[in-house]
């Protein structure tokens, strides 16, 4: 399906394809994609390490961050990270953002930075 990306006025800027199972069955990273996508829909029960309370990111990220308005994951791909964070008062790259997901909003731990979970999260977010 294709979602309208709107600007701050209302005024579509720019379309966003969510891809299929199928489609990403043909990307070269797709083992690493699917994965991200369990992660991020079974949190909780995949990093027990890391979250600690019951929430996954899809209890914020709605339908897979595919959602307009459900704190979608259109924007985190393509260059949009680095950027400047008001909560940390500077400039984070993405693997920075995810953790602070898991230590503020699931009560954990964050992830390394190289560990392959974080790598997975990231190969869905980009798709």
């Amino acid at each position: 399906s294709t979602i309208d990306i709107l600007d701050a006025q209302g005024k579509v800027v720019a379309h966003y394809h969510a891809p299929s199972a199928e489609e990403i069955a043909g990307l070269g990273n797709a083992e690493s994609v699917m994965l991200g996508r369990r992660i991020l829909n079974e949190t909780a029960r995949l990093l027990p390490d890391n979250v600690g309370n019951d929430l996954n990111c899809n209890s914020c990220h709605m339908a897979e961050g595919k959602r307009p308005f459900g704190n979608h994951y259109f924007n985190t791909g393509g260059g949009a990270y680095p950027r400047y964070m008001p909560r940390p008062g500077k400039v984070i790259g993405l693997t920075e953002r995810i953790n602070g997901c898991l230590q503020r909003s699931m009560n954990g731990k964050p992830l390394p930075k190289d560990a392959p979970q974080m790598r997975a999260m990231l190969d869905y977010m980009a798709w």
